[in-house]
């Protein structure tokens, strides 16, 4: 219900409460997870505003002068993938950019530590990488 109410991915809780967001029926694109922040900061989702105060607060990663990086990290698997999230925004300057990564990798791939190390670090790696390129978070 209130996956309907939020209007959040494709609304499937297939494969039971504490599963369906990790390797259940739940499926969600890059510009979902973007709507979906920006409905968030915007306080335009169904949820109290001190569930969203708090859940903007926790994700605060780096706040400095000029800039707050807001982030939340994922990871679980469908079909024989693995898939990793990072989603946040980055406030500065008046200005708000939503950023969505999302990276895949078959299971097997992972099954030396090196690797995944890699790639739980590639999450986050990515998208501050592109961040400071464009010159928006360093």
């Amino acid at each position: 219900d209130w996956l309907d109410r939020a209007d959040y991915g494709n609304h499937n809780m297939s494969g039971g409460i504490d599963q369906f967001w990790l390797d259940g029926g739940l499926r969600i694109s890059p510009a979902q997870q973007i709507n979906f922040l920006q409905r968030l900061r915007d306080n335009k989702l169904p949820f109290s505003q001190r569930s969203m105060d708090i859940v903007k607060k926790v994700m605060v990663m780096a706040d400095s002068s000029d800039a707050v990086l807001r982030g939340k990290t994922g990871w679980g698997g469908q079909d024989g993938q693995v898939i990793g999230w990072f989603v946040g925004y980055v406030e500065r300057g008046g200005q708000v950019y939503y950023f969505a990564n999302c990276v895949q990798i078959a299971s097997s791939e992972l099954e030396k530590v090196e690797r995944a190390i890699q790639f739980d670090q590639s999450r986050k790696g990515i998208a501050l990488a592109i961040l400071k390129d464009l010159q928006i978070f360093d």
